[in-house]
């Protein structure tokens, strides 16, 4: 499964968030290039929103018909300026669980595989210590 990762992010986090996210991602990916699921997904795509203002809502959009997600999601800008970057590493992935848990409760998708995808993402961040 590929992993992509983007912002909606304030100047004054963006090298932090770069960072922090190209690392995530990638390493992510490799943990899960041999994993095969029965989901109508080609990949696992969401927005960080990291603003300091109120401009961005959240999205929480899937089709099955068209094996694709957009998932913006919050997090606590503030807390993200603070953060270390293995901090930020934690945030963003814990960003990532709680896009699982949405596409999970959307009757298209598949319960059971959405269920081994949040296995594995767990599997992998008690490996680096990300959860």
């Amino acid at each position: 499964m590929e992993i992509w990762i983007g912002g909606e992010i304030e100047s004054s986090i963006e090298e932090k968030f770069r960072l922090a996210r190209c690392e995530l991602e990638s390493n992510l990916s490799e943990f899960l290039k041999s994993k095969r699921y029965e989901l109508e997904l080609d990949s696992f795509d969401c927005i960080a929103i990291i603003r300091n203002d109120a401009e961005f809502n959240e999205i929480h959009k899937y089709s099955a018909k068209k094996r694709e997600m957009d998932f913006r999601l919050t997090i606590d800008y503030e807390s993200f300026l603070l953060a270390s970057h293995e901090q930020c590493k934690f945030h963003i992935f814990q960003m990532l669980l709680r896009a699982i848990d949405i596409l999970a409760s959307n009757n298209q998708v598949n319960t059971n595989e959405i269920q081994c995808v949040k296995s594995d993402f767990v599997e992998f961040g008690l490996g680096v210590k990300a959860i």
